[in-house]
């Protein structure tokens, strides 16, 4: 049985989370997350819902702030470390894809999110990859 890995380039919500955006967060840690929540629990990958469950288990002040978008997950976190210089280690394909910003990015992050949603919303891997299909 063959699984599409196919990107998915349709105009979807994505949410950005952060979490207690105005704390510092140790080296190791993620304090943000942007994920596509109707497929957190979809089954597709079941690392995406152990990392969407940790980020929001320790009950701390979460700012969340859906998008809509042509991106996936993984396209949106590398605009915000090319925009603002924010951290990733991963993300899981159209899932989910943890960051660590300072206080200052995290600020910076949330006055553009509010003031320029739309600047967000094109995908520029979708020139690249629209007309090709991936199978595993």
């Amino acid at each position: 049985m063959a699984i599409d890995l196919t990107p998915d380039y349709k105009a979807k919500v994505l949410h950005i989370g952060l979490i207690n955006p105005t704390k510092k967060v140790r080296k190791k840690d993620k304090n943000g997350l942007v994920y596509h929540p109707v497929h957190v629990y979809s089954k597709l990958n079941t690392l995406s819902e152990w990392i969407y469950e940790e980020f929001f288990k320790a009950g701390s002040e979460a700012v969340i702030f859906p998008l809509r978008t042509e991106q996936g997950p993984g396209e949106l976190v590398k605009m915000l470390l090319r925009d603002f210089g924010v951290e990733y280690s991963l993300f899981v394909g159209g899932i989910v894809a943890p960051f660590r910003a300072t206080p200052e990015q995290a600020k910076r992050i949330i006055e553009d999110l509010r003031e320029n949603p739309q600047r967000y919303f094109a995908s520029e891997e979708k020139k690249e990859f629209c007309d090709q299909r991936f199978f595993v």
